[in-house]
């Protein structure tokens, strides 16, 4: 504790540089063991009458409980807890107090110590709201306070305090809520706003409002509560409000503060756009108001985070956003907003298609190309491989999937990427290899070049590219066979028996058509129980690796759900019997069930395809979602693909 600075914040002294340079070491007082004592002190000090520092002060221990809760639970000081606890009357006290900077600042300090829990992105500046952790500790004497005080609050930034924590505390229905929602301050209609949108029903498909959640308007749709406005979730009066909607709100909010809201208030944002695009998320219709209006600003600095607060909303729903997708397209011709714009595109997927000219004007920036390149737009081509010759990408971006889609037009491109092999850049090889493999047949003019780099640290990945080209990459049979028996191995490998032996012996095998080889090094990877790896290798080997159908059933039942997946997709491939393979593969649907899609999950999907499986419930229920899975665009709409091929539906369209 330093004593020193702490003198500074008694009455009579003006203590803002001690709390500028305590705010500043506040995380690490938060994980020492004074930080108790530091708590028991700074609140002693601001229960001193007329201490003018009190809104400091307040400031500090809100700092500490918020920093208390980002640090993992094992490591929690519990005397900090019990201290910080101990302040919540202290603290309550002053929710109707004389100083309006007092109260604007107590409503955030009661919010921190009463939200608890481990949190390491905090509970008011998290990802989403929905990821936001922590269990509300209920206190119904600092709810009943904050509720008395913000009837009767005459300070706009104090009450929009009051509102944001009463929130976050949770007793408050949207009725109460949206009555403030007419508010001349703007930050408190943001904050009523936000609140409401947290205890309306989230929009679903059919605009179906649950069973359970906002009482007022429960048993009726969504639809329902839209058309017939917001008054009726106030209890009426509110009807211009409500015929707008509370993204019409929120967006008249934003254009009257702008990215001034929330200055001075501990309960700051960051980017307003998006904390409200955020809360609105849910609410589809009312979300694309709102970053259509940030969109449209005449402030710089809004429609620098429109594109952030945009992709809240396209990275969740299924839905077109014709409106939504224009005004991103549009903002591309805005460099300051350009760079933005364009990381929301580059996952876009298929949504890039109708924006191609807009992003063809803008291929100075290499995003533009790799998202026209991820979704085959041919015209992408000439600048593309400028580009690649003139070696002016970044690890950032993952080459091999931008590549993939133009097979057709890998000619054009195969000598920018030749060169670029025979420079090896860091950060780029590895990519190009991938879109060759993906080509196939179509990189043969590169064999050569993926010859040369047998003698490298990319020669595993060679090994994989050569082998998908197959028997136009004869010329490597030589090396690849040395490699596999180990009678050759890449400089650059340091270990006992070099990790890409089973990938030369599969290439060895697609490039000469020889089994042999393959099964002999596959045999000896799953004797020794090395799992994944040499799985689709036999996979793809058939009723040609017979031999190892035993190995591959123990398998079956291993941890690792990866290594499950892969051994029954490859059981069914050698033995033509799907008995084993089934109830596997569906057992590793499961986690669907909690919206997870990973990986093995979708590989779990495809192998039941290929065996010819349909009408699986887990899957449907994908294919009817109105939300997208995964974190983008691009990431639904691989899952989708592959859930069509095991369904004779569609699915959503977005």
């Amino acid at each position: 504790m330093d004593v020193d600075l702490l003198a500074r914040l008694v009455p009579g002294v003006d203590g803002e540089e001690a709390f500028a340079e305590l705010d500043e070491q506040v995380w690490k007082l938060a994980r020492e063991p004074g930080a108790p004592a530091l708590t028991r002190r700074l609140v002693e000090l601001l229960s001193m009458p007329g201490n003018e520092n009190r809104a400091r002060l307040v400031r500090l221990v809100a700092a500490l409980a918020q920093k208390r809760r980002w640090i993992w639970p094992p490591e929690q000081d519990p005397g900090l807890v019990r201290e910080l606890r101990a302040a919540v009357p202290v603290l309550a006290g002053f929710i109707a107090g004389p100083d309006p900077a007092v109260r604007r600042v107590v409503p955030h300090a009661l919010a921190e110590i009463l939200i608890d829990g481990y949190s390491p992105v905090g509970p008011f500046h998290g990802r989403s709201h929905r990821d936001q952790a922590g269990t509300r500790l209920a206190d119904p004497a600092v709810v009943a306070a904050l509720v008395e005080q913000a009837d009767d609050e005459d300070d706009a930034l104090a009450l929009a305090g009051q509102l944001r924590a009463l929130d976050e505390l949770g007793p408050p229905p949207a009725s109460w809520f949206a009555a403030r929602l007419r508010h001349p301050g703007p930050e408190v209609r943001m904050a009523a706003v936000a609140a409401v949108a947290r205890r309306r029903p989230a929009t679903r498909g059919l605009g179906e409002v649950a069973a359970r959640g906002l009482d007022d308007v429960a048993g009726r749709g969504l639809g329902e509560v839209a058309a017939r406005g917001l008054g009726e979730v106030a209890g009426g009066g509110l009807d211009e409000i409500a015929a707008r909607g509370l993204g019409e709100v929120a967006a008249g909010a934003l254009a009257a503060s702008g990215m001034r809201a929330w200055q001075g208030s501990p309960w700051s944002p960051g980017s307003p756009v998006g904390w409200l695009a955020d809360r609105l998320s849910d609410h589809p219709e009312d979300g694309e108001r709102l970053v259509l209006e940030a969109f449209a600003s005449n402030e710089a600095d809004l429609r620098h985070r429109a594109p952030e607060a945009a992709a809240m909303l396209l990275n969740r729903w299924r839905r077109p956003f014709p409106r939504l997708w224009a005004a991103l397209a549009a903002s591309l011709a805005d460099r300051s907003v350009q760079y933005r714009a364009l990381d929301v595109f580059a996952t876009a997927g298929t949504a890039a298609h109708a924006h191609t000219a807009a992003l063809l004007a803008v291929t100075d920036d290499f995003r533009a190309l790799f998202t026209l390149a991820a979704v085959g737009e041919p015209a992408v081509v000439p600048a593309l491989a400028g580009w690649i010759g003139a070696g002016k990408f970044t690890g950032f971006v993952d080459l091999g999937r931008g590549l993939a889609p133009l097979r057709e037009q890998a000619a054009e491109l195969l000598p920018a990427i030749r060169a670029a092999l025979r420079r090896r850049p860091h950060g780029e090889t590895d990519g190009y290899l991938t879109a060759l493999a993906a080509w196939g047949p179509a990189s043969r003019d590169a064999v050569p070049d993926l010859v040369d780099l047998l003698d490298s640290a990319y020669a595993r990945r060679a090994c994989t590219t050569l082998g998908r080209i197959g028997p136009d990459a004869h010329a490597a049979a030589g090396t690849l066979e040395r490699l596999a028996l180990g009678r050759r191995r890449p400089p650059a490998s340091r270990a006992v028996e070099w990790a890409g032996t089973q990938h030369a012996a599969w290439a060895h095998w697609r490039v000469t058509g020889d089994p042999g080889i393959a099964l002999r090094v596959l045999g000896r990877a799953l004797r020794g129980g090395l799992g994944r790896t040499m799985l689709p290798y036999l996979a793809e080997l058939g009723p040609l690796a017979g031999a190892h159908a035993d190995g591959v059933r123990q398998l079956l039942a291993l941890p690792g759900s990866w290594s499950r997946v892969e051994a029954a997709h490859a059981w069914w491939r050698i033995t033509g019997d799907p008995g084993p393979a089934l109830p596997v593969l569906l057992a590793a649907l499961e986690p669907l069930r909690a919206r997870r899609a990973t990986p093995e999950v979708r590989a779990a999907i495809g192998h039941l395809a290929a065996l010819g499986c349909r009408d699986l419930p887990l899957v449907e229920a994908v294919l009817a979602d109105d939300l997208r899975w995964g974190r983008t665009v691009h990431d639904d709409e691989a899952l989708l693909a592959v859930c069509r091929a095991v369904s004779g539906s569609p699915g959503r369209q977005a």
